[in-house]
């Protein structure tokens, strides 16, 4: 899953395996974080510090917010 912070950053988090569910955090309406976790593989990240706690094969990463991804389409 990817997090889009109000900040410009974006986040990638996994639990590195095909398991497991992700939610959102929201402040006021607005995404303050992730989480990530399977029971056992997790990964945190808040908006205002970055990425948090990985456990197992979790992973969090910062994702340059000026590369295209999945949910933006191109021009031409």
């Amino acid at each position: 899953m990817t997090i889009k912070c109000p900040n410009g950053y974006h986040y990638k988090l996994t639990t590195g395996s095909d398991l497991g569910v992700c939610k959102i955090y929201l402040e006021r309406g607005r995404v303050s974080g992730g989480f990530c976790t399977d029971g056992t593989n997790t990964a945190l990240q808040t908006c205002a510090t970055g990425c948090k706690e990985v456990a197992g094969s979790g992973a969090c990463e910062q994702q340059d917010p000026s590369a295209a991804d999945d949910t933006t389409s191109g021009g031409t």
